[in-house]
């Protein structure tokens, strides 16, 4: 009997009909293409491993994850798998917990999971399985992919998804994840997909701390999360764990973006890839204090 993830927030966080999520999905990604030279003709570039993709209602960042996945798109037929990391909103977990599903349910058609690369990873070290279907389902960071995955790669029958939704883990396990997955990235026929929004700022996420309080808030916001960004782009795994500690930047995929960073640390060629930023946006202009945004951010990670 297979087992089914549903797609719980379909109706509420992203639209339930076939045709109108497929129109915007298409929207989203060929605007992203205009917009972006680097789109016009990939193949003069290195190739695709991952990408950043921000996972907030389809309303507020799906533009933004539209330009990871027309990344994505130009290389559709030769991707099989993609690791799709998330982070845990509801349970507590010191662990990357692994789904309990042997197909994910999106309004666009399901998605097969690779079961037998999730019991080989459950063998492992610092990977656990969620204690049921619903609790899985209460969690969005992974299932706001799963529409854009399955636009993008779901015509081909050979391609499966591992998702990893991954908890609250320190440094020194994000490397360690990082090395299980590392030779999962270096292979060219699968794809790592980071799930995380940039920062929650406002009094309802008990975050409102000014990095320059001579300029409006929301260019603060915006130098704060370009600080992070960079460190990223430098991957400096590190570097961006003191940022975290520093400032306190409400970043909710920090721990997938550490995996990711100890993933490429964890790599013999590392200075052959590269992460790259190609869009960044706010909900909303935080101009006073009474005022909330949530910021997105797109990025990819190239092997030359």
């Amino acid at each position: 009997m297979t087992t089914i993830r549903g797609a719980s927030h379909a109706g509420s966080w992203y639209k339930a009909d076939p045709k109108v999520l497929g129109v915007q999905l298409d929207m989203w990604m060929d605007d992203a293409e205009r917009g972006d030279r680097t789109a016009q003709s990939n193949s003069k570039h290195p190739a695709i491993r991952a990408v950043i993709v921000p996972h907030a209602g389809y309303s507020y960042s799906g533009r933004t994850a539209g330009y990871s996945y027309a990344k994505l798109r130009s290389i559709a037929p030769s991707v099989k798998r993609a690791y799709v990391l998330g982070p845990s909103h509801h349970v507590y977990s010191k662990s990357c917990m692994l789904t309990l599903a042997d197909s994910l349910e999106t309004p666009l058609g399901n998605l097969r999971v690779d079961r037998g690369e999730v019991e080989r990873l459950l063998k492992l070290e610092g990977f656990t399985k969620w204690n049921s279907i619903s609790e899985d389902e209460d969690e969005h960071s992974v299932e706001m992919q799963l529409p854009f995955i399955q636009r993008v790669f779901g015509d081909n029958p050979q391609f499966s998804v591992v998702p990893i939704t991954v908890g609250s883990i320190n440094l020194s396990q994000e490397a360690k994840v990082g090395k299980v997955l590392a030779e999962c990235l270096a292979n060219p026929e699968n794809i790592l997909i980071i799930s995380s929004d940039f920062c929650h700022w406002g009094s309802r996420f008990r975050y409102q701390f000014r990095l320059d309080t001579s300029s409006p808030i929301h260019k603060s916001i915006e130098s704060l999360d370009r600080q992070g960004m960079q460190l990223i782009e430098a991957k400096d795994h590190k570097g961006f764990s003191e940022y975290l500690s520093t400032y306190r930047n409400t970043i909710c995929g920090r721990h997938p973006i550490g995996i990711l960073l100890g993933t490429i640390a964890s790599l013999g060629d590392r200075d052959r890839y590269s992460v790259q930023f190609i869009h960044y946006e706010q909900s909303s202009q935080c101009l006073s204090m009474d005022d909330s945004s949530v910021s997105y951010a797109a990025a990819v990670v190239t092997v030359t």
